[in-house]
């Protein structure tokens, strides 16, 4: 009984362990891939949740959750759009 129970709490701590890796990785990838379209686009600045998803192909519900979680990126409040914080390749 006691092997089952260890066995039971390996697996569970596993699946929870690839589930957060995964979870982590999709964000690094979306979040890349709004940092490039925001580094590349012609008029630089400010765009909004719309503007981004039209042009990366994602939902407005996932830029915004992207875009809050990102620390590259930074809201602003007046105009509801987000901006990079810093470039780093100027």
């Amino acid at each position: 009984m006691q092997d089952k129970i260890i066995i039971v709490t390996v697996v569970v701590v596993a699946l929870i362990g690839h589930a957060m890796i995964y979870l982590w990785v999709k964000f690094k990838v979306d979040e890349a891939t709004i940092l490039k379209f925001l580094k590349e686009v012609p008029e630089r600045g400010a765009h909004n949740a719309e503007s981004i998803s039209e042009n990366v192909h994602f939902s407005t519900a996932r830029v915004s959750k992207v875009c809050q979680k990102s620390k590259a990126i930074q809201r602003n409040v007046q105009d509801n759009t987000w901006y990079l914080i810093a470039d780093e390749n100027n």
